[in-house]
């Protein structure tokens, strides 16, 4: 636990490290403390801070709220990862090793239901009620994710 904390540091200091000084826009010099503040600062004292005057903002658009379509992205998804039926591959995808694919998870699938779902189940029918919706509800929006 130490160890990691010292290396979580140590990667801090060196990002740190890495990062370029901060040069103001425009090419217009840094401010700098008054000449006053300089002459009453006592020998050996740390230099005074030059006061943080503020960059000005840049005009940022409104977000474009026009819904997206993400369903053929999900559905070529659904189709290609997850092997689903009922739709074609779609044609920048090599059918062979989509199949290849599909077969590999299939033969996972089938070694999830024999060892572990058989077994599984008979516990689960003794323990979960026999009127329980079988649907969930999830009370969040996903954020907490």
């Amino acid at each position: 636990m130490v160890l990691g904390r010292a290396f979580a540091l140590t990667a801090m200091l060196v990002a740190a490290w890495r990062i370029p000084p901060i040069v103001p826009p425009d090419g217009a010099a840094p401010a700098e403390a008054p000449a006053s503040v300089e002459a009453n600062t006592p020998p050996g004292a740390p230099a005074p801070v030059a006061p943080v005057v503020p960059a000005p903002t840049a005009q940022v658009p409104p977000p474009d709220t026009a819904a997206l379509d993400l369903l053929p992205q999900v559905r070529a998804l659904a189709r290609v990862a997850a092997c689903s039926p009922g739709s074609e591959i779609p044609a920048r995808f090599n059918p062979q090793v989509v199949e290849t694919h599909c077969k590999a998870l299939a033969s996972l699938h089938e070694q999830w239901t024999k060892r572990w779902l058989a077994r599984a189940r008979p516990f689960l029918e003794q323990v979960v009620p026999a009127d329980l919706p079988t649907r969930v509800v999830y009370p969040f929006g996903g954020g907490d994710l």
